[in-house]
């Protein structure tokens, strides 16, 4: 069984890669407005494991992913112990807000984590200007890649890898992110400012958190479904007017 959902997740990381960002976005917000056909019409897919799913909901139980502990169990002994070390202080440099970047270079940008703040110069990008225009003062407050690098949410894979490796760490973590996705949505109104500025970095984001979702949050944040639902409408309001 956990081989056959490690196949599944190759498979997926294949087809992501061959659809490209643009194909991505499509499969996803496909997705959802099934999900949502289900919804309306009082129908639903086919559970097997009856009630105590609910608190996954029931488009979080249809996610293509293994289970992470399995996972981490079935390739533990190919991963050098010092790899696995690197991760775990990866992750929690990421607690306070010092995320690596770029897989190499790590940044701070603070506890909470500003969003809109260049972290080599201090400078702001506008969260409060349409998309749009959004990117019109980038020659002087720097290369937006920097911030949009944070908003992709790299240390999500971080710590949902390394509570799969490490499980007594999965509460830390899960608390972490679950304030930053919220913090994020808070600070960042879906149609404004640099982080809905790019069809790509929302597709990124997406990706990012419904793996983490999946491989760590269902395991330690009892409201995952209510987090991201809230949070979800945006992407498919997002990706439906991109698309006209």
């Amino acid at each position: 069984m956990a081989i056959e959902s490690l196949r599944n997740l190759r498979n997926l990381g294949q087809e992501l890669f061959e659809l490209g960002p643009k194909g991505t976005a499509f499969r996803v917000a496909w997705e959802i407005s099934r999900h949502r056909g289900f919804r309306r019409s009082g129908h639903r897919p086919p559970e097997n494991d009856g009630p105590q799913r609910a608190s996954r909901d029931l488009w979080m139980a249809h996610l293509p992913f293994p289970d992470p502990i399995a996972a981490a169990d079935a390739v533990r002994d190919r991963i050098n112990p010092d790899a696995l070390h690197r991760l775990l202080v990866t992750a929690d440099r990421a607690l306070p807000g010092e995320i690596e970047c770029f897989g190499r270079w790590p940044a701070r940008f603070g506890e909470p984590i500003d969003w809109h703040r260049n972290p080599l110069t201090g400078a702001q990008w506008p969260a409060s200007t349409p998309s749009r225009f959004a990117l019109a003062g980038r020659d002087r407050t720097g290369d937006v890649k920097l911030c949009w690098e944070v908003a992709r949410f790299p240390h999500a894979y971080h710590m949902a890898r390394c509570a799969a490796f490490f499980p007594e760490t999965a509460p830390r973590f899960a608390r972490a992110l679950t304030r930053q996705i919220r913090d994020f949505n808070l600070a960042n109104k879906c149609g404004y400012g640099i982080h809905w500025a790019s069809g790509q970095e929302v597709v990124f984001r997406l990706l990012a958190w419904l793996f983490c979702a999946d491989t760590l949050l269902t395991r330690a944040e009892s409201n995952v479904g209510g987090l991201l639902q809230h949070a979800i409408p945006d992407f498919e309001r997002y990706l439906k007017l991109r698309s006209m």
